[in-house]
């Protein structure tokens, strides 16, 4: 598997129209072109790809003009984003958009967050689960 991150612009994909689906196979035969000129036969070997657009992450997730990742807060990038709000009783949010960053890995760690918040206003203790990498997950 291969993964490429290009830098693009939510407006211009926006305005693609009936083209849109055009415009993502020539993006793809771009991008295995320029792969092949240095890994010779990657381009004909290729079985599926998936491009994902801003529009991609807008449609699936309805994340402003199509972010693939959270925002980092303007006064300090390693703070997070308040779990709870005022006035809402028993109210979390947990997710890519309370974190600085984003993506999965932040997103999950946001849950697991809210889960020790949650424990302690139930006053319970916070007893995270063991991994073993031989045998998964235990109880």
């Amino acid at each position: 598997m291969v993964q490429a991150m290009l830098s693009t612009d939510y407006d211009w994909w926006a305005k693609r129209g009936a083209r849109y689906q055009r415009e993502k196979d020539l993006t793809v035969d771009r991008v295995l072109t320029s792969i092949d000129r240095y890994l010779p036969g990657v381009k004909s070997s290729v079985q599926m790809v998936d491009l994902a657009t801003p529009l991609t992450f807008w449609r699936n997730a309805r994340s402003w003009r199509g972010a693939f990742e959270g925002w980092i807060p303007a006064s300090n990038a390693l703070k997070h984003v308040p779990k709870e709000l005022p006035g809402l009783e028993r109210f979390y949010m947990a997710g890519q958009w309370v974190e600085p960053g984003g993506g999965v890995p932040v997103a999950t760690m946001s849950g697991r967050h809210v889960v020790e918040i949650m424990c302690a206003a139930l006053d319970r203790p916070f007893v995270p689960a063991r991994v073993d990498v031989a045998d998964g997950v235990k109880p």
